[in-house]
């Protein structure tokens, strides 16, 4: 059994560092990254600061791994304090975005979960506005699947 502890305003990332440490080994950090918000959930109707007809390009949206790196920066060193493990419970990209936008964040975040030893999981695995199954990717499914 695993126990995922995540922490406060949408288990955000850089909200790791306020969890107390683990009293058991079985304790994994859980976060979300839907970041840079803009990028990732342009359209939305449900997200305050998000305007719904403004649409963004994947290289207009200032993604890099040093961004992904500094975002991350806090919870890597909270988990590496307390010797314990990152979990991304929830990240992906709204299906308004292009599949070849949508792979090229998939491709940049996966490389920083990668280095970095974090486990992670897609939100959601089909339709919801974020589906990973849907028709959309059916142009680059099995190079989308690398980066997963």
């Amino acid at each position: 059994m695993i126990i995922l502890l995540g922490s406060y305003h949408n288990n955000a990332a850089d909200t790791v560092q306020f969890l107390n440490a683990p009293h058991d080994d079985r304790v994994v950090y859980n976060f979300h990254c839907y970041e840079p918000l803009k990028f990732t959930h342009q359209g939305a109707t449900w997200t305050p600061d998000i305007i719904p007809g403004e649409r963004m390009k994947f290289e207009d949206s200032e993604t890099s791994e040093a961004y992904f790196e500094e975002l991350f920066s806090t919870a890597i060193s909270t988990a590496e304090k307390y010797g314990t493990t990152l979990y991304c419970g929830e990240y992906g990209v709204i299906d308004v975005v292009s599949a070849e936008d949508s792979l090229k964040w998939f491709k940049v975040i996966n490389k920083v979960f990668s280095k970095h030893g974090i486990s992670r999981a897609v939100w959601n695995y089909k339709e919801m506005d974020f589906g990973i199954s849907d028709s959309k990717y059916d142009c680059n499914r099995e190079e989308i699947l690398k980066y997963l």
